[in-house]
């Protein structure tokens, strides 16, 4: 599946199960000078909408996707913090893209595929998907799962996530041979 089809899915699932914002057709967009870019991630954000923050709420939390307007300034405190230091594990092609419980995502625009990686607080990135085609494709699976066969219904009497949805979307992610499974479930679900 390209880009532009994985985009396309995520829109429906999003319309489907009322989440913030969306994506439409392609726009065009006038990209940040300052900020890297691969071809993936252009069309990615000439698809979001340009006029709303685009959310979705998955596990106990919900994923902001960082508006293009928002972009430069968003990386304040990730790739440098607020007293001026680099982060030593920002890569030279990371692009910041969405945010997860505070959590940085980033696209690594050096590379053709864009690979997604994630970070939990402040420590090193780990990779979550092969590309950023994958990554989308493995939230719109997991916001159905979500949303439809769970019925939103994911917390268990412990005020955790239940293992059988955690089972449920291992298996569903692992159907995907982008996406690291465990890196993917410990990013959003633990």
């Amino acid at each position: 599946m390209d880009i532009k089809s994985s985009i396309d899915r995520i829109g429906l699932v999003m319309d489907r199960f009322d989440q913030d914002g969306g994506f439409s057709d392609q726009i065009e967009i006038e990209w940040p000078k300052n900020i890297p870019c691969s071809n993936d991630l252009e069309i990615f954000y000439k698809c979001i909408s340009s006029n709303e923050t685009t959310s979705i709420e998955i596990g106990s939390s919900i994923l902001f996707f960082i508006r293009l307007d928002a972009l430069v300034k968003s990386h304040a405190g990730y790739k440098v913090s607020s007293s001026g230091v680099p982060n030593p594990d920002w890569g030279e092609g990371y692009v910041l893209f969405a945010l997860y419980n505070d959590e940085p995502l980033v696209v690594d625009t050096n590379s053709d595929l864009s690979p997604v990686f994630g970070a939990f607080e402040s420590g090193p990135f780990i990779n979550i998907a092969v590309s950023l085609t994958d990554f989308i494709n493995a939230v719109a699976a997991l916001v159905e799962l979500q949303h439809g066969e769970f019925s939103s219904e994911i917390i268990n009497d412990d005020y955790e996530i239940s293992s059988a949805f955690i089972d449920r979307a291992k298996y569903i992610l692992s159907e995907n041979k982008g996406v690291d499974v465990d890196a993917f479930i410990s990013f959003f679900f633990d």
